[in-house]
């Protein structure tokens, strides 16, 4: 599959989900649900919002990273689709960890920091 196909995929949530399933890496399945959850969305909807996010907001150090990376690869689709829920799931992770940090409960409430304590 072409990084365009994959990306136009990526707009249906079924599609979305076949295409993280068929990375077969297993800890970037794991780590995408565990975060979707924190979203109360599904595979399929966090894989598409992650890639539609980076394409809306990553910066360009990390788009450079993308197209370096991308050099480099063997299947162009894989790695764009692994190196953009990557990036999304660092940011989403940073978001909720500075959240958590401001609401005040001392580690005590709910939420990522939680499974790393």
């Amino acid at each position: 599959m072409n990084v365009g196909a994959l990306l136009r995929d990526l707009r249906n949530e079924g599609r979305a989900e076949e295409a993280l399933l068929a990375l077969g890496d297993l800890v970037l399945l794991a780590e995408v649900d565990a975060i979707r959850q924190s979203f109360d969305e599904t595979v399929g909807e966090y894989v598409g919002a992650a890639v539609q996010r980076f394409a809306n907001t990553a910066s360009d150090d990390d788009w450079l990273l993308l197209m370096t990376r991308l050099e480099r690869a063997d299947d162009h689709a894989a790695v764009c689709l692994g190196e953009m829920l990557r990036w999304a799931i660092r940011t989403d992770m940073s978001q909720a960890q500075t959240a958590h940090n401001a609401c005040g409960c001392a580690g005590k409430g709910e939420g990522f920091n939680d499974r790393a304590a």
